[in-house]
């Protein structure tokens, strides 16, 4: 009976797997294209014209483009002509005289769709009537007739895998089955969501933005992303001061633009699907590093299923595909390095991390110091030698893996990467924009605080004084741990480490000087789900692991922070903060 159940599984999964095959063999041989032009900058009293070539196999395209002219200005209009009328217009003739395919006025957004069976050389004109400069975008979309239904085909059949595996397998493998599964779904969900320029949440109680103040349902892959990347391509350079350039809003570090962009963005989902990568990859770190410290396998299934069940993981990773989970993933695998005493591979993950986003270097002084601590014996020599081998590593591999931007165009790429300012002005100026980052000043702009208040924490956050100090007490507080257990002695350094990287995650996220987004609490997710118990943090516990409410915390609190008015979501970051701090008192060892 056991056999033919085998038998039954094995059959399934190879059934799924010729299904997937099938229906993403077909979706991927009909090509397809998304493109964004966002945003678009426009002079005064001028005019801009794109070229939409749309070069279309034997077969029926849907044609989707989503016009934005609603950044805060008026005197936008854009019209949309095919080739005979836009020679019409090069040659002298008005726009009131054209014949128009559609034509954009009067309304901020729109969005026009359209059955095309031939090639279609289509012009998009938008005038900016202002005397100002102003910004604009756009979207298209060309998606075969068959566009969905093979990828439904081949989704179904990663489904009916993802069943004959979790049916085959058994302990952890099982509940990390289910975890992608989960996340899979809202991956799939997504793909529908690209041939327009939004979610496509309902407007709720009369406010056209509830779901943008709240959720933070970003589409920087649609608008961004998907204009990098395929600019990538086609040879641009990632790091450029020219505001014409498509690549003019790249700010992220090297290595995330050239992995995320790697296979190419036809079909338009296959970046997402590396990012997707990273994410479910980062819960399979989370199992290991916490299976490390326990040693209670039903204890780490646990933590590996609180982050894929995080919103954060579910919604920002896995659904709107955002840029941090490459770095999250290099970020915890250079802790589950170090828990394996692999110190140079340790070293060389963290400066991974830093070149997939520069929030990675706060994190490198807490590696640093669990390095040079983790000896039974530490002199100052062995310290010195140490702190010095492993900080050039770091910095070699930082450092030679920007040569190539630093000898093509050095000024753009320190002011991209490295020395990104923010000013006084930033800092005191309330903008009531969805999209605009929110920093611990925001709220007390908002509620109309006195001049004097908002302008003093602007200098404490412009300096980095409210970040850097309590960063820096943080790092003197770990030097100065000591665990004289040698066998013990790496679990609770890195304990230690997960705990404190908690604490310095929140405050990156309160007093960051540029502002923050929700999202950005993706790089909390794994340490809080590693660290699900504030009732035993250093998880000594030998007790075999038993399910209570309270280790639902986190999640729970993730949920209010996900789900809370982006204005005063900080609120619930510093009392968490201050809660784990009340925790610290019995972490830190006072015999030390």
């Amino acid at each position: 009976m056991k056999l033919h159940t085998r038998s039954l599984q094995r059959g399934l999964i190879l059934f799924g797997i010729v299904i997937a095959v099938i229906g993403l063999a077909f979706h991927f041989a009909i090509p397809s294209d998304v493109r964004s032009e966002y945003p678009k900058q426009m002079q005064p009293s001028t005019y801009a014209v794109d070229n939409l070539a749309l070069e279309l196999d034997a077969t029926e395209y849907m044609f989707h483009l989503d016009v934005n002219l609603d950044f805060g200005y008026e005197n936008l209009s854009a019209y949309l002509v095919d080739a005979d009328e836009y020679s019409r217009f090069t040659s002298g003739t008005s726009l009131s005289d054209l014949v128009y395919l559609v034509e954009f006025v009067d309304s901020p957004r729109y969005a026009w769709e359209t059955i095309l069976a031939e090639d279609l050389d289509l012009y998009l004109l938008i005038l900016n009537n202002n005397t100002y400069k102003v910004f604009c975008g756009y979207q298209y979309s060309i998606l075969p007739s068959t566009f969905f239904p093979t990828l439904t085909i081949g989704f179904v059949g990663l489904f009916v895998t993802l069943f004959g595996l979790g049916w085959y397998s058994s302990g952890w493998r099982k509940f990390f089955v289910l975890g992608v599964s989960v996340n899979l779904v809202f991956f799939y969900l997504r793909v529908y969501t690209l041939v327009t320029s939004t979610i496509g949440f309902p407007h709720l109680f009369g406010i056209p933005y509830f779901f943008d103040w709240l959720i933070e349902p970003y589409n920087d892959y649609r608008f961004f992303y998907l204009r990098w990347i395929p600019a990538l391509w086609e040879g641009a350079w990632p790091y450029t001061l020219d505001p014409a350039s498509q690549m003019s809003g790249y700010i992220y570090s090297p290595l995330w633009i050239y992995t995320v962009g790697i296979l190419g963005a036809s079909p338009a989902w296959l970046p997402g699907l590396i990012l997707f990568t990273f994410n479910i990859a980062t819960g399979l770190i989370v199992f290991a590093i916490s299976r490390e410290l326990t040693g209670d396998e039903r204890r780490s299934i646990f933590a590996m299923l609180l982050y894929m069940f995080n919103p954060f993981t579910l919604f920002y990773g896995s659904f709107l595909w955002l840029n941090p989970f490459p770095y999250v993933f290099f970020v915890m695998l250079s802790f589950y390095l170090a828990l394996r005493k692999q110190h140079t591979h340790s070293v060389a993950s963290m400066a991974i991390a830093v070149l997939y986003k520069q929030f990675a270097v706060v994190f490198f002084p807490l590696l640093l110091l669990l390095l040079i601590k983790d000896s039974v014996t530490i002199d100052k020599r062995s310290a010195l030698r140490k702190f010095l081998t492993y900080t050039g590593i770091y910095a070699g591999i930082v450092l030679l893996a920007s040569i190539p931007f630093l000898l093509v165009d050095s000024e753009a790429y320190l002011g991209r990467v490295v020395f990104l300012t923010y000013s006084l002005d930033h800092l005191t100026t309330f903008t009531p924009s969805p999209g605009w980052p929110v920093s611990f000043n925001t709220f007390f702009l908002w509620i109309g605080t006195p001049s004097i208040v908002t302008t003093a924490i602007a200098y404490l956050l412009v300096y980095y004084i409210l970040l850097g100090v309590p960063c820096l007490l943080i790092f003197i507080t770990y030097a100065r741990f000591r665990q004289n257990a040698a066998e013990n002695r790496t679990k609770e350094l890195v304990k230690q480490a997960l705990f404190w990287s908690i604490l310095i995650v929140m405050l990156v996220q309160l007093f960051y000087p540029r502002g923050t987004y929700k999202f950005y609490l993706a790089i909390l997710t794994p340490f809080i789900s590693i660290l699900f118990n504030h009732n035993d943090l250093r998880c000594l516990s030998t007790e075999p692991f038993r399910f209570e409410k309270t280790h639902l915390t986190p999640l729970i609190v993730s949920f209010l922070v996900f789900i809370c008015f982006k204005l005063i979501y900080f609120w619930i970051i510093l009392l968490w903060l201050l809660f784990y701090l009340r925790k610290s008192k019995i972490w830190i060892d006072r015999s030390s």
